[in-house]
């Protein structure tokens, strides 16, 4: 992921404000941090338009407020916390902010602050002032009170005057709700509940031996991985995956090199672009992670088609189809169940058919339930659903999936991120990741066992994945194709040429 050192607007997405022990995580530890990663590693140093939404209503650190503004010229700032100290603002390079919002609790000595000598008279290039009273704080009577006193320290020549700067300071003071940061996406999950929508990172393989049900335990593929992430990939083709979902924690050290592209199809709620790179539940980054385990080679293509919401537009996810198709990408997994498809969502998933490009989607988690779900029950889609540990079915497994993989309390060692992490995930979301992994796999070993044909990725992908499981069950095991046995790296090769070369068992 390559940046510009100016960007044009950083508006941070609803990021989950409660810690694994249930007490609140303030959204500026986490803003810290994606900031300092703008900064550090990518090389920003101006930001045009920044906002950060707040966590609770409450005054967060203002040591981490200014470490994170740190480094940083802001001409809008936009942070939804209480009392902030302009002192703040003075001693950072943000100092030359020209539109600035504040948030009040109603402290009269703040306010004071602000409108006084040593307050917002100080910011250089200020031109334009808000500042939001929060509502039900103190009473109305005294809100109404100290609005009026405000607006007349704020025009008072012997305070902050700003009437009579040149160009005069554009202010309001107003009274407002405050909007927080809880996330309707992220708020469903609790500490004891392993849903499907939880964190995971792509830790080291060692630290995937510590856990008794990663991605790799479960698929029994830690031999075969130990030979493959060996291999030499210079003059190989890498499988390119797109990920259709709500877009990943960018900063995480893991992704730096595989993420080739993304793309944001979803506006915030000032009608602004929401990142691709920023997201406000972890449910993307976990089904990035999972892929990216089961291939380690593979690249990754984001497409951010929701944000604060479950609810996803089917319109949305047929442009990150076209979006994927452009990109030429081997794989498009979607980790996602709609009730409704939409004429363009079918002509899409047409066209990535035409173009060779496997698709897997979810079922949606509902037992019995019959009903349609988009866009898994599309022809060209292959329709997941979760199993237990044995390949039998659980209370929420779709009886009418194509294939079956294992996605029930799967383990998720993590990196630090500023999303919350759970011990383990669950549902027919990780058990499409699993399938886009190994998908992925499996036309990486293809072009790895015969490098110079072209190559059938929708017959090559369901041929193995038919070896893989029984027309009974339909339940995919992955070690039946990838044997669970040591092999050096010659022996590995001859395994390849012989399974996937142009005369192979699955050459196609």
């Amino acid at each position: 992921m390559k940046f510009y050192p100016t960007l044009l607007y950083v508006q941070f997405p609803f990021l989950n404000s409660k810690a694994h022990g249930g007490g609140p995580k303030i959204v500026g530890q986490q803003a810290e941090r994606i900031l300092q990663w703008l900064r550090f590693q990518k090389g920003v140093s101006e930001i045009v338009k920044l906002r950060v939404p707040g966590s609770y209503p409450r005054a967060e650190s203002e040591e981490v407020i200014g470490k994170a503004l740190d480094g940083f010229s802001v001409d809008l700032l936009d942070w939804e916390v209480l009392d902030l100290s302009i002192d703040i603002i003075l001693k950072s390079s943000t100092r030359n902010v020209e539109e600035l919002c504040l948030y009040s609790s109603g402290n009269w000595g703040v306010l004071q602050q602000w409108s006084g000598t040593e307050g917002v008279t100080l910011l250089p290039k200020l031109r334009t002032l808000k500042i939001t009273l929060i509502k039900g704080m103190i009473s109305e009577e005294l809100e109404n009170e100290y609005l009026a006193g405000l607006r007349a320290r704020l025009t008072n020549r012997s305070l902050a005057n700003l009437q009579a700067r040149d160009p005069p300071v554009a202010f309001e003071a107003i009274a407002g709700p405050w909007r927080g940061s809880e996330s309707l996406f992220g708020s469903t999950i609790g500490e004891d509940d392993p849903q499907e929508y939880s964190f995971v990172a792509s830790p080291s393989y060692e630290q995937m031996l510590t856990c008794l049900r990663t991605t790799v335990t479960i698929t029994k593929l830690k031999k075969f991985l130990d030979f493959y992430t060996s291999c030499d990939r210079d003059s190989y083709e890498h499988t390119k995956v797109a990920i259709i979902d709500n877009g990943i924690d960018g900063t995480l050290s893991s992704f730096s090199k595989i993420i080739i592209d993304g793309v944001s199809l979803v506006e915030d709620h000032n009608g602004h672009e929401s990142p691709w790179w920023l997201a406000s539940h972890p449910h993307g980054t976990q089904m990035a992670s999972f892929i990216h385990q089961l291939d380690p080679f593979c690249y990754l293509y984001i497409a951010k088609v929701c944000d604060e919401s479950v609810s996803i537009d089917a319109d949305l996810v047929a442009q990150a189809i076209t979006w994927a198709i452009e990109r030429k990408v081997d794989i498009i997994s979607m980790s996602l169940a709609m009730p409704v498809g939409s004429p363009a969502l079918k002509t899409a998933v047409e066209t990535a058919k035409m173009h060779n490009i496997v698709m897997v989607g979810s079922r949606g988690d509902r037992g019995d339930n019959q009903d349609p779900v988009f866009p898994a029950d599309y022809d060209e889609v292959l329709s997941i659903s979760s199993t237990g540990s044995t390949g039998k079915r659980v209370d929420s497994t779709e009886t009418n999936a194509q294939y079956f993989f294992q996605g029930e309390n799967v383990s998720i060692p993590a990196e630090p991120s500023y999303l919350q992490s759970q011990k383990h995930a669950s549902g027919s979301s990780v058990a499409t990741a699993l399938a886009a992994g190994i998908a992925a796999l499996v036309l990486s070993c293809r072009r790895l066992g015969d490098e110079d044909n072209d190559i059938d990725r929708i017959k090559t992908v369901k041929t193995v994945f038919d070896r893989m499981s029984t027309d009974q069950d339909r339940y995919v095991k992955p070690w039946k194709v990838f044997e669970d046995q040591r092999m050096d790296k010659q022996e590995g090769l001859s395994w390849l040429r012989a399974r996937f070369g142009s005369k192979g068992d699955f050459c196609c």
